[in-house]
């Protein structure tokens, strides 16, 4: 069962934790029946690239490793509270039909379908910087959004140069304040841009700020001119830190709605996945593969260091994925157990751990199995990550699209993978290919969370 919070009992307004009493009506504070939680809300599963390892080799073994909840899992019950800090650019390049409406009719959308427990921060920048609501409650929202709308047409910042440093400011001010107010809510931050900052070196000045923060940041590339290059430095090694491209204008419709709702199905939070490898193991490369592509050599990984993922939060209904090498012990047996996987995470008040063992499968007197495509695939198309021979590049970049394909992904970015190989089989090197082609290409095209290093 979980720790549902209580309310106020006349209008149910949260109410911190540890209070008996609501401290506005006086009466005793409401208790949400019990949810029922399943005994692992979330599944840890390994794929091994082959079916059969021969018993008594010391293999080279890959296998991809998915993260997700259970199909069952409450959501609408332990859903936790969010913190939603959207960053506008509303600058000069924003004011043309493609651009402004539409960035203003996805507002709307998005204040439109936010969801009980979503709180809402709006910061506008231009050459000069401006708050349009501060932590408002998603009934607030919905109630006001017309009149935030008009206040946002009328501002007069709007329309000037391209200065991100303010409206950062304001968003970390907003984060901390709203922090030092309700500690149990998650906070969450988008920067939505569209073209070259004006302000470059001030902005990068505001990474520390971002990667001490503690939020999840998120960046947006609103047309094709975005500054692609400027806001992966940015971000940083900030929680998140995903740079996300918007090549068709008309998309940030779907892609504001996407916010709202995955910001919605966050179910857990503290979240840290780490790898335990048994004695005799040798750990190979690990690879982060959804949400984002990320390596880290094995060279980080020597004893007593192990891969260990800062993931923040799970968002229900996400599949999260690594890949990773080892190599196994001199004389395996059948049934042998390459390692651990252990997953720690705060859930309705609590914090849980689930555990995994990773069994290899060492069969007597077999020969090695046939390769798993899809896991190899995945391999083929992180392999860029480490070797930058223009052959190698073609492989990924084709394993991409194999991928994109199979999971149906956005258009534009498959797209954009299609004109890439074309050009390096034409001989092109990637450093002489279009930099807004390579935005499209490289650039992560979801909406979701990412793990990152941690220390």
């Amino acid at each position: 069962m979980n720790d549902a919070r209580r309310s106020c009992p006349d209008d149910g307004t949260p109410i911190e934790p540890g209070y008996r009493f609501c401290p506005r009506c006086g009466r005793e504070a409401a208790v949400p029946a019990p949810v029922d939680v399943p005994a692992e809300p979330f599944r840890i599963a390994a794929t091994w690239e082959r079916a059969r390892y021969p018993e008594g080799v010391d293999s080279m073994v890959r296998a991809v490793l998915a993260l997700e909840s259970t199909p069952d899992l409450p959501i609408e019950r332990l859903r936790t509270e969010s913190h939603l800090v959207l960053v506008l650019d509303v600058s000069g390049s924003m004011n043309v039909p493609e651009k402004y409406p539409l960035l203003r009719e996805a507002l709307d959308l998005l204040m439109s379908h936010l969801e009980e427990g979503l709180y809402l921060t709006v910061v506008l920048f231009s050459t000069e910087s401006q708050i349009l609501c501060q932590g408002v409650a998603a009934p607030e929202v919905r109630r006001r959004r017309s009149a935030l709308l008009a206040r946002m047409d009328e501002s007069p910042i709007r329309f000037q140069e391209t200065h991100l440093r303010g409206g950062l400011d304001l968003a970390v001010d907003a984060v901390r304040e709203f922090r030092a107010k309700r500690k149990d809510v998650v906070p969450r931050l988008y920067v939505l841009t569209d073209g070259q900052l004006t302000d470059p070196e001030r902005a990068y000045a505001a990474r520390p700020e971002l990667e001490r923060l503690g939020a999840e940041v998120h960046s947006f590339g609103f047309g094709r001119d975005f500054a692609f290059e400027s806001m992966r430095r940015i971000m940083g090694t900030s929680p998140g830190g995903t740079v996300k491209h918007i090549r068709d204008t008309q998309d940030v419709l779907e892609r504001f709605q996407r916010v709202a709702q995955v910001t919605a199905s966050i179910v857990a939070t503290e979240v840290v996945l780490q790898m335990e490898f048994a004695e005799g193991v040798i750990p190979g490369d690990v690879f982060s593969h959804r949400p984002a592509q990320r390596l880290w050599p094995a060279s980080e990984f020597r004893p007593p260091r192990a891969p260990r993922f800062e993931i923040g939060v799970l968002e229900a209904e996400r599949r999260y994925a690594w890949a990773f090498e080892a190599r196994l012990p001199e004389d395996p047996r059948p049934g042998f157990r390459l390692g651990k996987i252990r997953l720690a995470y705060r859930q309705g008040g609590r914090d849980h751990e689930l555990a995994e063992w990773l069994e290899v499968p060492v069969a007597a007197g077999a020969e090695e199995g046939a390769a798993d495509p899809a896991v190899a695939s995945v391999f083929t198309s992180l392999e860029d990550l480490r070797d930058d021979r223009i052959e190698t590049q073609i492989a990924a970049y084709e394993a991409r699209i194999e991928i994109c394909r199979a999971e149906r992904r956005d258009p534009e970015y498959l797209r954009a993978l299609e004109e890439v190989v074309s050009r390096l089989r034409a001989g092109i090197a990637k450093e002489a290919i279009d930099e807004s082609l390579l935005r499209a290409a490289d650039a992560d095209p979801s909406t979701c969370t990412i793990d990152h290093w941690g220390e």
